[in-house]
């Protein structure tokens, strides 16, 4: 289920930023973004949390790089996180996600203090020298 809808994420954000970049104005063309755009150095980063709810802290961290100009996925990234057993889960958000705090994905899953780093490499990876991911994440 989770596959099939980063899956869908996917081709939506495709489909989204490719009209945009069409859309484009003169005006928008002067943006801050232009002279990267232009160097075919932009990445836009979908990114998804699930939760368990408000105390139960993230149960699932997803992103993609899209480059835009080069019209492509430049990677995906998708890891389930084990919000502890002192987490307090909500029954909407469980409903929402399908996801229970003994599902195994979630039992055999690493708390976001371990995730969360691999996330920051994944964006830094697809960052010119990688050094701008503090103020991205900040």
């Amino acid at each position: 289920m989770m596959t099939s809808r980063l899956h869908l994420q996917r081709v939506l954000l495709l489909q989204v930023l490719t009209k945009r970049q069409h859309q484009l104005s003169a005006r928008e063309k002067a943006s801050i973004a232009h002279h990267d755009l232009q160097k075919k150095r932009l990445v836009f980063f979908h990114v998804d949390l699930e939760t368990g709810g408000p105390k139960a802290g993230v149960t699932q961290l997803s992103a993609v790089a899209y480059s835009p100009p080069l019209k492509k996925v430049l990677g995906e990234f998708n890891e389930y996180v084990n919000p502890g057993k002192h987490a307090i889960w909500d029954t909407t958000a469980k409903d929402i996600t399908g996801l229970e705090p003994n599902d195994e994905i979630i039992k055999t899953a690493e708390h976001i203090l371990k995730v969360w780093p691999r996330f920051v490499s994944f964006v830094g990876s697809h960052l010119e020298g990688g050094n701008k991911v503090g103020a991205l994440v900040a």
